[in-house]
Formats: structure tokens, sequence, C-alpha cells
């Protein structure tokens, strides 16, 4: 992961990383070599649709390449409230230890349980040197798209790893407006669409 980072520089580590060029991504995902530099250079942003393809050809995670800059503590509290307020992601205590908890036993909640319980397995293979570091790296880039475990419980990552797998899978409304308000929250913008509204304004654009 490289956290601290713009969303440009992060869409070029990983082009670099699967070794392609500027060109090339640029015919995977139909836009041209131009436009990829200047999204890696800041001067164009990509709007969600595009860097969904840009995520899917990269094998990353979406959130992964747009996840915020690395925020310091105060930040960070704040993003754990949130969490508690979203899915009931609360402080208990433990064997005299705080750990946080998702109590909320809605759908997202029990999605993100079963994250954090697979990130748990992950990080135990690399504490237990079943994996390096390089690969829980990439496990937790491709994290929850690309990022799976074998029959004998170790992480691997990639399409291929994956057998239900399909690329470049059609993209539901629904699927967008989760993308369209997550992004917007991230950079701060509180009013925001309903799904109706967003539905309608998507036709107005087709």
């Amino acid at each position: 992961m490289i956290p601290n980072h713009s969303l440009g520089v992060r869409i070029k580590y990983y082009r670099q990383e699967k070794g392609y060029t500027q060109k090339q991504l640029g015919e995977f995902v139909g836009v041209g070599e131009s436009t990829i530099r200047n999204y890696e250079l800041g001067n164009r942003v990509p709007d969600h649709r595009i860097l969904s393809s840009i995520a899917e050809i990269l094998e990353v995670d979406f959130f992964t390449l747009y996840a915020p800059i690395s925020p310091g503590p105060n930040a960070a509290i704040q993003a754990l409230f949130e969490l508690e307020h979203t899915y009931g992601l609360v402080p208990t205590m433990q064997d005299g230890k705080i750990v946080l908890e998702v109590t909320d036993n809605s759908d997202n909640g029990q999605i993100l349980s079963e994250y954090i319980s697979r990130w748990y397995k992950a990080f135990c293979s690399l504490k237990n040197g079943q994996i390096d570091e390089e690969l829980y790296d990439k496990w937790q880039d491709g994290f929850p798209s690309f990022s799976f475990f074998d029959d004998n419980g170790s992480p691997i990552v990639g399409a291929n790893a994956n057998p239900e797998y399909k690329p470049n899978k059609e993209r539901t409304v629904e699927d967008d407006y989760e993308i369209y308000t997550l992004t917007n929250k991230w950079a701060g913008i509180n009013q925001l669409m309903s799904l109706e509204e967003y539905k309608e304004f998507r036709k107005k654009k087709q």
C-alpha cells in the first residue's frame, strides 16, 4: 500500500506494478494516453466509472485507489466515530484490553464483521510466516475485490484466484450510487442526491 499519496500517484504506482504503459492502460479503459498522463499528474480526475475500470484492470479495489490520504490521530478518531454511527463499531474491554467490536446486525454490519475476520486471518498468516509483507500488502490492495484464500487458508491475490470472477461485469446503478455517496462524503460534500434523483440524473446524461 502507498499511504499519503494522491490519486494520481496511486494510479501510476499500480500501473507500473502491473507493467503497463500509460498508452496500454488508456486502451484498456477506453481513454487516450494523454488522459492517463493527466490523471497521474493530478491535472484531471477520472469519474467514478472510469476509476472503477482502472481499478479492475490494475486488479486493486476501487477504494485502494480512491482511499483518502492517511489521517493523523484527530482525523482517525473522527473516522472511528463515523464507523460507530454507521456500523455500530464500538470499543469494548476484553481481558483488560480495549478492542473494537461491530454491534450492527444489519447486512452492512455483518459484511464489515466478515471483512474484519478475513483481515485477521490474513494478518495471522503474515505473523506466522505463511506469507511475506509484499503479498500481505497486495492482499490489502486488492481486498475485497481481488483478495482471496486458497484451500489451505493462505491469502492469495488476483482475478485468476477467484473462480467466480467475471471481468468487466456490468455495474448496476445502485453500485454506482454507493460509490457516488462514499466518494462525495469523503470529499466533505454532505448535500447529496437520493438514489431516485441519481437515477434521473443518470438518465439525463445518457
